[in-house]
């Protein structure tokens, strides 16, 4: 009988416990997911080594993907871009900024650079910067011809950030041609 008795106290024990386990799990998720999504400092880098880079095309006549298609500028990956010889069709990489302050930016001037190589001799590259998300407002928009076989470093400014807004999106397109793009820099 007391034998009986022990072991229904550890079977409610260990319920107990996996009770409290479930519980401490389900609030780590639930605050994960209610973290912001890469939460960030300024200046940023970026190599195009650790994702967070989405890419657009537009099937059967553009193309982009992340990986080591030639050499990189640094590391061993960087953005393909491919929009050859289909115009006015774009391929694209983009990612959001979000950052790590609790309290929206006062207005600022912004500034980009990014490392540029084209495959084809001629392309025309394009920063376009969204305020929120990739569909969001644009806030600026330039382009450049390049026309360089090697990589070339290209700044973009002044980009002014959104006072209404703690996240940015910012996208890199190629135009009439194939580029890599590498080296991503962002500063206020």
């Amino acid at each position: 009988m007391l034998r009986g008795l022990v072991r229904r106290q550890r079977r409610g024990s260990a319920r107990w416990v996996a009770a409290a386990a479930t519980l401490v799990l389900t609030a780590a998720v639930g605050s994960t997911v209610a973290s912001p999504a890469h939460a960030e400092t300024l200046p940023i880098t970026d190599d195009f080594e650790n994702g967070g880079w989405t890419t657009g095309t537009i099937p059967g006549k553009t193309d982009a993907f992340i990986g080591s298609l030639g050499p990189s500028h640094s590391g061993t990956e960087h953005a393909n871009l491919d929009a050859h010889p289909h115009t006015p069709a774009m391929a694209r990489v983009f990612r959001s900024i979000t950052l790590n302050n609790g309290a929206p930016l006062p207005p600022r001037t912004c500034r980009a650079g990014v490392w540029i190589r084209t495959s084809t001799g001629h392309v025309q590259v394009l920063l376009t910067v969204h305020s929120g998300g990739p569909t969001g407002r644009i806030i600026s928009s330039t382009g450049r011809d390049v026309d360089n076989s090697g990589w070339a470093q290209m700044t973009f400014e002044p980009i002014p950030w959104p006072a209404d807004s703690r996240t940015i999106t910012v996208e890199i397109a190629a135009y009439r041609g194939i580029a890599a793009a590498d080296d991503f820099t962002f500063s206020c």
